[in-house]
């Protein structure tokens, strides 16, 4: 089922149509990589659940190895968009809540005010981007392999205007609110 008027050809094989006054555009001109480096190792360090996002390490429900020491950890601002690396296939991206330090083994974009990042966060979790990000990490052994952000930054993206992005986000927000309020109910119905 369609929902816009009229569609053109994408011009990326797997993207396909895409309502005409949309564009693709590559990642790298959407995002760019925050490199700050903790100097002092003094911050909140910050983990990456699948469940909640990106947390202080101390409110996971399962608390890794703790480091020894952040010193070299990298910086993240709130409102930054932050990858798990090692785990892009799974769609691991998270919006930052939270000023802190994230393992180096993490990647950390901020926006260069070109595209809405809750819409980004939103779109790197479909099963098609997903996908895009198997095909564009690179290991040797799965589960070891790793989304680099050359590779993220050449893979294009559904790109409607502004206002449309904004709508699509406070869409899914509401969609994911009555889904999680659907669901409490009704296992408070079973507890009951």
């Amino acid at each position: 089922m369609k929902k816009y008027e009229s569609y053109k050809d994408s011009g990326v094989g797997w993207i396909g149509e895409i309502p005409s006054h949309w564009s693709c555009v590559k990642i790298k001109h959407l995002l760019r990589e925050r490199v700050d480096k903790s100097e002092d190792g003094i911050g909140e360090p910050l983990s990456m659940s699948q469940k909640y996002g990106l947390i202080p390490t101390s409110q996971m429900d399962v608390v890794p190895n703790l480091a020894t020491s952040y010193v070299g950890a990298k910086r993240t601002r709130q409102g930054d968009m932050v990858l798990n690396k090692l785990k892009a296939h799974l769609g691991v991206f998270a919006l930052s809540a939270y000023d802190g330090l994230v393992s180096p083994d993490y990647a950390v974009y901020y926006g260069t005010g070109r595209a809405d990042l809750e819409y980004l966060e939103y779109l790197f979790k479909t099963p098609l981007y997903v996908s895009e990000f198997i095909k564009k990490t690179t290991g040797v052994v799965i589960g070891f392999n790793r989304l680099y952000t050359n590779d993220l930054f050449s893979i294009p993206a559904h790109y409607p205007p502004m206002q449309e992005q904004k709508r699509i986000v406070d869409y899914l927000k509401d969609k994911t609110l009555k889904i999680e309020q659907y669901v409490s109910a009704r296992e408070r119905e079973r507890a009951a």
